[in-house]
Order: structure tokens, then sequence, then C-alpha cells
């Protein structure tokens, strides 16, 4: 960590241990950059790097509150994993844990996102448990670093306009689908009314002149207008439903784009 005179403050730089599945691993932390990540160099019983850094929470994206840990040089959010990647007996290996913050009646944990092996298959569990290990290991040196709400701040400025442009993205195809449910609706009341309508004005007609034709408008069965009379309310409010359920979450990505937002315009950093 840099003190405000511009010194390295070593105790941050000094490499520890993690004992896994598969043997010792020595992990020597970097300096940040000015993303607020922070690459892990293991030796020992594994060679490569890990990448970590503070980052969204993915419960909610204008909170900066989860840190995210990948293997490789790289956030797999936003980029290709990339080299060098952390290697077993000379396999390489790429996956990702997520520190999550306790939100309500849910607690702070590490989730293991995934952990592959050679051609995109699944690590054995051993050695899933051993890297998720090293993981976690270096997730927490990162979280327990003087500085984290700096690197918050640092992370914060990086992540902001993708997850706008996300969050914009997400928001117009929510609006979009919401509109063509309560059109959906729209279309099954405006359906079953004519159908109703229709079908009294068959009734009456068939009390004027006895008809075999009337008759059959007026019979049941599937697809007929006193099927479509009856069946199209309970079809547009399922369609009403839904879109109801649409807007909620789209309200929800609407109030987390404001949380990131101005803060994106203006380059104040805000608390996380």
């Amino acid at each position: 960590m840099l003190s405000p005179a511009g010194f390295v403050d070593e105790e941050y730089l000094q490499v520890f241990k993690v004992h896994t599945t598969f043997g010792i691993v020595r992990v020597q932390p970097s300096e940040p950059d000015e993303t607020g990540a922070i690459l892990y160099e293991l030796t020992g019983a594994a060679r490569g790097t890990v990448h970590v850094t503070a980052s969204h929470d993915p419960r909610q994206w204008d909170r900066f509150d989860a840190v995210r840990v990948s293997l490789g040089s790289a956030n797999d959010t936003f980029s290709e994993t990339a080299e060098p990647l952390p290697r077993i007996r000379g396999r390489a290996y790429t996956g990702k844990v997520v520190h999550l913050p306790a939100r309500g009646h849910e607690p702070a944990e590490w989730a293991t996102q995934w952990v592959s092996g050679p051609e995109g298959r699944s690590a054995g569990p051993r050695t899933a448990e051993g890297i998720s290990a090293v993981m976690v290991a270096a997730g927490e040196h990162y979280r327990g670093r003087a500085d984290l709400l700096t690197l918050r701040q640092r992370a914060r400025r990086q992540e902001t306009p993708k997850l706008v442009q996300w969050l914009r993205d997400i928001i117009a195809s929510n609006t979009a689908e919401e509109a063509s449910l309560n059109a959906n609706a729209a279309r099954h009341r405006a359906d079953a009314a004519m159908c109703t309508a229709m079908w009294w004005t068959a009734a009456r007609w068939l009390l004027v002149t006895p008809d075999p034709v009337l008759l059959l408008l007026l019979a049941g069965g599937r697809d007929t207008i006193a099927d479509r009379a009856c069946i199209g309310p309970a079809l547009a409010q399922v369609s009403a439903d839904i879109a109801l359920d649409v807007h909620r979450v789209g309200d929800r990505y609407r109030r987390e784009l404001v949380g990131l937002a101005p803060r994106s315009r203006s380059g104040v950093a805000a608390p996380c």
C-alpha cells in the first residue's frame, strides 16, 4: 500500500503460504494497480497468477462491496481469461470465486462460480477444492488491506461505464418485453370482449330466427367464440401479471442505474 509520502507498505507484499489438497502454494502479492486490482503470483505446488479486485455485488450492481477472484491475470467479467494461468503438474486451470457481503438474511460467503481444467472440463473435486482455497486465501488477503475502501473506489471508476451500458441495454430489453406482454394482454381482452358481444348477438338472433348456423356459433368447444370469450380474460391476466413482474425487475435495474450513472458523469468517488 502507498502511504501519503509514497512509500510502499511492505506488510501487504509479504509472501504467504496456502496448504492445499495438492501441496503447499506460496503466494506473492503485487502492488495494486490503477483499477484497484492486485495480482498474486503463485509458486510451489501451483504456478501462475490470480487476479483479485473489488467489484460490484452481482445482486445489486450499484454497490461495490464484493471481491472477485479470477484465475489468470485479468478480471474475467470484462475480458477474456488471460495468461499466466495457474498450472498444477503442467495442467492449466481457469475459475472464479466471488465474496458476497451479507444482505438481509443472507450471510456473507465465498461463492465458487466455477473451476475448470484443460479443454474446459470441470476440475476434479480435490483439485477444485485446493484451487478454491488458493483463490479464497488471496481474496481474504485483499479484503484485509487497510486501503480496501480506496481499492473499491478505483474499481467503481473502472467498472461503472461498462455496468451503465449493460444496465441500459437490459432496461431497454426489459421495457420492450413489458410492452409486448401488455399488448398481448390487451389483445386477449379485446378478443374476449368481441367474442362475448358476438355470442350474445347470435343468442338474440336465435330467439327470433332459429337457425342451425346460429346454434353452431353458440356451441362450446375449443377455439369457439364461447371458449375465447371465457378464457380471454384469464389469458390477459396471465400476461398482465408477468408484465408486472417484468416491470418490478426493471424498476430494480433503473434504481441501480441511478446509483451508478451520476457518479459516472461526475467522476466523484462515492461510498461503497
